[in-house]
């Protein structure tokens, strides 16, 4: 989901922390395109489900960039479905690599003024939840670790979570609600994590190549604490909230 810039915008007039996401299909041309739009006087990361992968498995990237793959991505890369690009402006040691243990996720935690975030970004597979699932219970084993109750951690959930629900999705999209089974698993995650969805629903991230039809398997989730500080965010058409 590319934000649109605003003119006369910058890092510095914003302060926060400014994020794009979108999913490029592993195609290079659609990957060429986010790295001209993302900004790297405004954005500080790009978080990418199903990268483009070059025939020696590597990404494409900018130098303002620093690319993160997930740990998986070294003994199995033809896996990797999500990889982050973090601006090098931000220091290196205010931020550090998560290992959640699975090629669907790229996962950093960074320091702020609200305290240490932590920014999950998840491609799920379309005929499973078993990223979705995953990232429950590695949160339910870091509130453990911490002592504390699951949901207490600032949270950024963001992705291509291949999932549609009414909660979210346009009504006219109800054929798709059918696969109740597999929709409730991200619903209830988030209920369990005390995630609030803040891409508004209604607004498409996806347009059916197929059917031309407009829908929503992408979403952004926050905590508590960082949903009071959210400023903006948006879909390519440019709604904001």
């Amino acid at each position: 989901m590319p934000q649109q810039n605003t003119p006369g915008m910058t890092r510095e007039s914003t302060g926060g922390l400014w994020i794009c996401q979108q999913n490029i299909n592993k195609l290079l041309v659609a990957q060429s395109d986010i790295l001209h739009q993302v900004d790297p006087s405004i954005y500080d990361i790009a978080a990418i489900q199903e990268p483009y992968l070059d025939h020696n498995h590597n990404t494409r990237a900018k130098p303002h960039w620093y690319t993160v793959y997930p740990k998986e991505h070294y003994t199995v890369p033809d896996k990797t479905r999500s990889i982050m690009l973090v601006n090098k402006h931000m220091a290196t040691d205010s931020w550090a690599q998560v290992d959640f243990s699975i090629s669907g996720m790229t996962v950093i935690q960074i320091q702020m003024a609200a305290g240490n975030v932590l920014v999950i970004n998840m491609y799920n597979h379309i005929t499973h939840a078993d990223s979705i699932s995953h990232v429950l219970q590695t949160m339910r084993a870091r509130a453990r670790a911490r002592g504390s109750a699951v949901g207490t951690e600032n949270t950024i959930w963001l992705g291509d979570f291949n999932r549609h629900h009414p909660v979210w999705d346009k009504a006219q999209n109800s054929h798709l609600f059918m696969r109740a089974k597999l929709d409730k698993g991200q619903y209830l995650s988030v209920n369990e994590l005390d995630l609030h969805m803040v891409l508004p629903k209604d607004l498409p991230t996806l347009q059916a190549m197929a059917t031309g039809n407009h829908m929503r398997p992408n979403n952004v989730f926050m905590s508590e604490v960082l949903h009071n500080m959210l400023v903006k965010c948006m879909s390519p058409g440019g709604a904001t909230r």
